[in-house]
């Protein structure tokens, strides 16, 4: 490929079905929660068809078999269907056993709700690191054709500080070493292909996907990095999921009101 030639770059936006008490910073401190997963996905479709968007929804298996209607929902409304895994464990905690049988069982929960099988795979927590890079191999043997669980930085709860930025052939022996920019059009049959989560700056990397980046940076912040890395830079064309959200509605706290 002519890295003179000029490209149009893609962007691909992506959201994590799970319950909010799922996250790793609120699992062992929540008891009793109150499920709104139904009403945040609704609140999210809503948008999306108001903007003409389509999207990539990760679902857990869990949550479809819990909400198989939801699931169908998001697939008749033309958007993509992908697994998060059937229960929200990183996998680290899982044996390459364990974590097949893990991928079948979301794979079947989805296909029960919605008549599709996924063929994209994102881990809970982005788990995915050099210590369970093993993963990419039971990826590569099963019925998966994309992952997008790299987060190419170092954060303190997960990260690969040498990871691409952009999609690439995964390679079981070096599974973090960048092939070329491949597009979607250039994805083969057969093949496993890494979409890393979005990550702005050049010199100092700021994350703009993931848990505690999307929930809790300021508005302008993200938004400003959102812009900064969709736009400029290179002339390659690539895929990048942006904006790996957890669909909450969370309780406030009585008392407190927003001004």
């Amino acid at each position: 490929m002519d890295s003179s030639s000029s490209f149009t770059q893609e962007n691909a936006l992506s959201f994590d079905v799970e319950h909010w008490h799922e996250a790793a910073l609120l699992k062992q401190s929540t008891c009793n929660p109150t499920d709104y997963i139904e009403d945040s996905v609704s609140k999210v479709l809503r948008i999306l068809d108001r903007h003409e968007v389509k999207a990539t929804f990760f679902i857990l298996g869990e949550v479809a078999k819990e909400h198989p209607e939801l699931v169908s929902t998001i697939q008749s409304e033309g958007h993509e269907l992908g697994s998060h895994g059937h229960v929200h464990e990183s996998v680290s905690s899982f044996t390459p056993e364990s974590f097949r049988e893990n991928l079948e069982r979301s794979a079947e929960a989805i296909k029960d709700a919605s008549g599709v099988c996924p063929t994209g795979f994102r881990a809970p927590n982005f788990s995915i690191t050099s210590e369970t890079a093993w993963a990419f191999e039971v990826l590569a043997e099963s019925e998966y054709r994309y992952d997008s669980s790299v987060f190419p930085m170092s954060t303190p709860l997960y990260g690969v500080s040498s990871g691409p930025r952009h999609p690439y052939e995964v390679r079981t022996d070096r599974p973090f070493d960048a092939t070329p920019v491949i597009t979607s059009a250039d994805a083969k049959d057969g093949e496993l292909t890494e979409i890393p989560l979005a990550v702005a700056g050049r010199r100092v990397p700021i994350p703009i996907a993931g848990v505690s980046m999307d929930e809790y940076y300021p508005l302008p912040l993200w938004s400003g990095g959102f812009v900064g890395s969709t736009s400029g830079g290179s002339q390659r064309r690539y895929i990048s999921i942006r904006g790996s959200l957890i669909l909450t509605s969370l309780p406030r706290l009585q008392g407190l009101t927003r001004e």
